[in-house]
């Protein structure tokens, strides 16, 4: 790596990035709905993954949805690998015959989203704590790309919402908020909808989910 006159004199040597950097740059200058296609790339290209993707809990906390997933199957939060990652919190290593998965936990100031995971062919090259700053970034990422994007909004209804249950999710806060100091946890299903005659009175109850 060269170094120009005006380093040299000042002492002020540019580092050039590490994986991890080259990562989190490929994810903060995507567009907002491409974030996963763009980390899928760089990670293929620079971590030396065989495969990708980020899965994104759903609103009844049962399952976890994936954003890529070419056959679009759930993955049970009971029983998996992915579910356990999610539930404890933790980086969870899965050796299979030919390749070996990472599941990362993806949550943002203690509000749980997803988890990323990494398919390898091999060990992986990287080290838990670079897999946890980049996951960290991801989930900052989603979360402030949810507000020009319902990509990941969609991803996490695997049923169709009516629209009472829509407006209420959107009006709910968090499930879990962590400061230095407290954590604070919670979980508000919508409430079912009953539908209403034209007198006032209630002729029929549905579930929000259709």
């Amino acid at each position: 790596m060269g170094v120009n006159q005006s380093e040299a004199e000042t002492g002020d040597v540019v580092s050039e990035p590490t994986r991890r950097e080259l990562a989190e740059q490929a994810v903060r200058s995507a567009e907002a709905d491409r974030l996963v296609e763009a980390l899928d790339e760089v990670l293929r290209e620079r971590w030396g993954v065989r495969e990708c993707d980020v899965l994104l809990v759903d609103l009844r906390l049962v399952v976890l949805e994936p954003v890529l997933g070419v056959d679009g199957s759930s993955v049970p939060l009971v029983g998996t690998a992915a579910g356990r990652c999610f539930n404890e919190q933790t980086l969870i290593e899965e050796k299979c015959d030919d390749h070996v998965v990472l599941h990362v936990p993806l949550t943002v100031r203690g509000d749980r989203m997803g988890v990323l995971r990494l398919v390898f062919d091999e060990a992986p090259p990287v080290t838990r704590e670079e897999t946890r700053l980049l996951a960290a970034c991801v989930a900052e990422q989603i979360h402030v790309a949810d507000v020009v994007t319902d990509r990941y909004r969609r991803t996490r209804r695997p049923q169709r919402l009516t629209l009472a249950a829509e407006m209420q999710w959107q009006l709910l806060p968090v499930r879990a908020v962590e400061s230095g100091t407290f954590r604070l946890a919670g979980q508000l299903p919508p409430t079912r909808c009953g539908a209403t005659t034209s007198t006032g009175s209630t002729t029929a109850t549905r579930s929000a989910w259709r």
